[in-house]
């Protein structure tokens, strides 16, 4: 089988989506990071800030 590389999860609000994200998460032993506008404004206003997270985030072995 193909591995997948990304997966997108759209639909309304309160349908599950963040549950089944920590179910993955669950079952791979996989890390999450929430990065979410709401989540990362306020720590990470400036551009190389956000690069430095996306880079601890590529360095993680298994992450969603």
């Amino acid at each position: 089988a193909p591995q997948v590389k990304g997966l997108l999860i759209c639909g309304p609000r309160g349908c599950g989506k963040h549950m089944l994200l920590h179910a993955i998460c669950n079952e791979l032993g996989a890390n999450l990071f929430d990065i979410t506008p709401q989540n990362i404004y306020e720590t990470y206003r400036e551009k190389e800030g956000i690069k430095m997270l996306m880079h601890l985030c590529s360095k993680v072995s298994e992450y969603v």
